[in-house]
C-alpha cells in the first residue's frame, strides 16, 4: 500500500467521476467492502480507455488499487467513502452545472486536511482561501472581453489560483482553450491534483 494520504485522497478522486444520480450514493455505500474496492478499480480502467492521458497522470491516486486488499485495507476504503458520501461529494463533483464542478477542490481539501503541519511547512504550503483566490483572478483578468490570454503560478499547489481564473474566464464568456497555462509545484502529490484539475478545466 502506498502512503496514508495517497489512498483517501485516491478515493475521492475515484468517487469524483460518479454522476450525481438518485440512489447512486446509497448504492456505493452498500457495497461490501471488497465489491467497492474494485469498483473503483474499473473506474480507472475505463478512464485509461476513455483519457489514456488523465489516468497516466493520476497513476499515483489508483495504482494501489490493483493489489489484493487485506479486510483491514477494504474496510478503510469503505470508510472514506463513506465519509466523502455523508459530506456531499457528489453534488459537487457530480453536478450537472459545469461551474459548480469547477469551483469544487476536494482533493485539495482532503490533501490540506490530511498533511501534517511539519509537512506543510517543509513546502512552504499554504492554502489561498477560495474568496480571496475569486478577488486575485477577478483583478488579473477583469472584465475584458478578450479570447485569449495566459496564466503563470509558479507556486500553484492544489489549483485554488487556477480553478478561480479559469471560473473567471468561463464567467466573462473566455474560452479557457485559448489561455496558455503554466504551473509548478514542489509536493508531487499536488502536482497530481494539480494536473487532474488543467485537464478537467481545458
Amino acid at each position: 500500500m502506498p502512503d496514508g494520504i495517497r489512498v483517501p485522497v485516491g478515493v475521492v478522486a475515484s468517487l469524483a467521476q460518479f454522476a450525481e444520480t438518485p440512489g447512486t450514493g446509497a448504492a456505493l455505500m452498500a457495497l461490501a467492502p471488497e465489491t467497492l474496492w474494485r469498483l473503483l478499480e474499473r473506474v480507472w480502467a475505463v478512464r485509461w480507455i476513455e483519457q489514456p492521458e488523465l489516468a497516466a497522470w493520476a497513476a499515483p491516486l489508483h495504482e494501489w488499487l490493483m493489489i489484493q486488499p487485506s479486510p483491514r485495507q477494504a474496510r478503510s476504503v469503505v470508510a472514506v467513502t463513506h465519509a466523502a458520501l455523508d459530506a456531499g461529494l457528489l453534488r459537487l463533483t457530480g453536478a450537472q452545472d459545469a461551474q459548480v464542478r469547477r469551483e469544487a477542490d476536494p482533493l485539495g481539501a482532503v490533501l490540506t486536511t490530511l498533511r501534517s503541519k511539519g509537512a506543510r511547512q517543509a513546502n512552504a504550503e499554504e492554502h489561498t482561501p477560495s474568496e480571496v483566490a475569486e478577488l486575485l483572478a477577478r483583478l488579473t483578468l477583469g472584465r475584458d472581453p478578450l479570447a485569449s490570454g495566459s496564466l503563470c503560478e509558479p507556486t500553484a499547489g492544489t489549483g485554488g489560483l487556477i480553478r478561480a481564473a479559469a471560473s473567471e474566464a468561463a464567467w466573462a464568456g473566455r474560452d479557457v482553450h485559448t489561455f496558455e497555462w503554466a504551473m509548478n509545484d514542489v509536493d508531487p502529490l499536488a502536482a497530481v491534483i494539480l494536473g487532474l484539475l488543467l485537464i478537467s478545466v481545458t
